[in-house]
């Protein structure tokens, strides 16, 4: 089978603000401050694949093609893509033959770097699929696996290496440590690079009893140091929730949730999130290159959230606001900004739906840290047209199986987020990118929201079939690049608007 590469080497400027190309089932991501669209293109029986690559601005599009094989679009699935290692892979499989894939794999410059045809598709990104808890650090995966006995469970955190870029990923073992045999509920990967690597655990009982940061050699696997987030005598939950590592300065930040024995008992699987309509508790730990715990601090984040009260009848319980923060972004030595996301969950429950956002600037000072955070805004469920109400769609909801599993709804994401993008304008004022998913219909509505003089204004920015892969990129604070593909006429469109 004939296997030709073509590539565009000389840019094609364009002019405007949008750019549109014929492509069949065409989809996008982006990927290191560049957006990549990719579908098919058909020359009577022979079937390419074409890969476009845009600036950020849409001022210059190079291209690629690669020949598949003598075949229709139409018998062939949507194209699977991931930038796994650094690297783009498309995974292409036959409608009649599900169970081989072909593989093309691509630098971010557009360089074929191999075509692997016809190999077994359960073993695309086997490591990495089929792990619940992976990180992912160049050439390199970690995951944390466990195995039973008479004596209990044992964790394992593994580190794999990349055999060969010419092949569908196949990993050989690094080396493995084992987790010491406590009551573990919970292990999770947070950093790695190619000096270390930090895990976060829970232990359910025993004289180690807590939350605990452990620090590895990522060269060998070995035991540098573990800290425990909460100080010695306190016996409240501390919860991890998010980080900020300086590899220049090697100095570890730890931002995470208390929660009180009454509120979130794991050991005793119980919970009741009391007062969680009134405040959020965080911790703030830095650990610094000596591997020392230089400064612990707590702050209490009040929730402000409008309630609205029907005359002559029996006010409802409150519910309770989880506060996490989303992204946590260094400015300066001893400054940073976190972006928070707020769910809501009732007595209970442990479904947890997207309510809102806030924002607050986290300063280091000689006498601790000091927060400067503005108010929660108004949250967007009472306005139609942004969240979805209905009890089937999954859009912004996390639902948990197990209390035993509330450390992963503090670090993880929903599978679909309803909350796209998020910024300020030019007053400091916040602006989102929702997206509303209608589950009859198939629509997805992207809206640019922002909090205007009588509240909550919403626009319409795009709108289109989910099977159209519609998406909404941030490329500046000011400037979103918009992704659309019509079926019906097989064209994707460009957009470069400001936000």
């Amino acid at each position: 089978m004939r296997s030709i590469l073509f590539i565009l080497l000389l840019p094609v400027f364009v002019s405007g603000q949008s750019v549109s190309r014929p492509l069949l089932k065409a989809n996008s991501l982006f990927f290191r401050n560049n957006i990549y669209v990719f579908g098919f293109s058909q020359n009577k029986s022979d079937l390419d694949f074409k890969l476009y690559r845009s600036s950020s601005n849409l001022s210059k599009l190079d291209s690629t093609s690669a020949f598949l094989e003598k075949d229709k679009a139409e018998d062939l699935l949507e194209i699977t893509a991931d930038t796994l290692h650094g690297y783009l892979n498309f995974y292409f499989q036959k409608v009649s033959s599900k169970n081989l894939a072909t593989l093309l794999r691509f630098n971010d410059s557009l360089k074929l770097i191999t075509k692997v045809e016809n190999f077994e598709s359960n073993k695309i990104n086997s490591l990495t699929t089929f792990e619940n808890e992976t990180y992912t650090y160049k050439n390199s995966t970690y995951t944390i696996r466990t195995s039973e006995d008479s004596l209990g469970r044992q964790f394992y955190l593994t580190k794999y290496s990349v055999i060969s870029l010419l092949k569908s990923f196949e990993y050989k073992q690094t080396w493995q440590y084992p987790l010491d045999k406590h009551n573990i509920n919970t292990t999770h990967v947070f950093y790695a690079d190619s000096e270390v690597v930090f895990i976060y655990v829970t232990i359910l009982s025993g004289a180690k009893k807590g939350e605990w940061i452990l620090k590895l050699n990522s060269k060998n696997g070995t035991i540098i140091k573990g800290f425990k987030l909460n100080a010695n005598g306190d016996e409240r939950n501390y919860i991890f929730n998010t980080f900020s590592y300086d590899p220049k300065e090697k100095e570890l930040l730890v931002v995470g949730n208390i929660y009180t024995k009454q509120q979130l008992d794991l050991e005793n699987k119980t919970f009741g999130f009391q007062n969680l309509d009134k405040q959020n508790t965080f911790f703030f730990v830095r650990i610094d290159a000596t591997n020392e715990v230089i400064s612990r601090d707590e702050k209490n984040i009040p929730v402000i959230l409008p309630i609205t009260l029907v005359k002559g009848a029996k006010p409802a319980p409150p519910p309770f606001y989880h506060v996490k923060i989303k992204v946590l972004k260094k400015v300066s030595k001893t400054e940073y900004e976190a972006y928070c996301n707020v769910y809501k969950s009732s007595s209970g429950s442990l479904l947890f739906l997207y309510e809102g956002d806030f924002s607050f600037d986290l300063a280091l000072e000689e006498m601790g840290i000091e927060l400067t955070a503005g108010k929660i805004h108004s949250p967007l469920m009472p306005f139609p047209g942004l969240v979805n109400t209905d009890p089937k769609d999954i859009n912004g909801k996390i639902e948990l199986k197990d209390i035993l599993e509330f450390d992963k709804f503090l670090y993880k994401q929903p599978i679909m987020d309803v909350e796209k993008q998020f910024g300020t304008d030019d007053n400091k004022k916040p602006k989102w990118i929702i997206c509303n998913s209608d589950i009859k219909t198939g629509i997805n509505s992207f809206y640019a929201v922002n909090i205007g003089l009588k509240g909550i204004e919403k626009k319409l920015l795009l709108e289109s079939s989910k099977y159209n892969n519609p998406n909404v990129y941030k490329i500046k604070n000011d400037a979103l690049l918009l992704f659309n593909y019509d079926s019906q006429t097989s064209l994707f469109n460009l957009s470069l608007v400001g936000w």
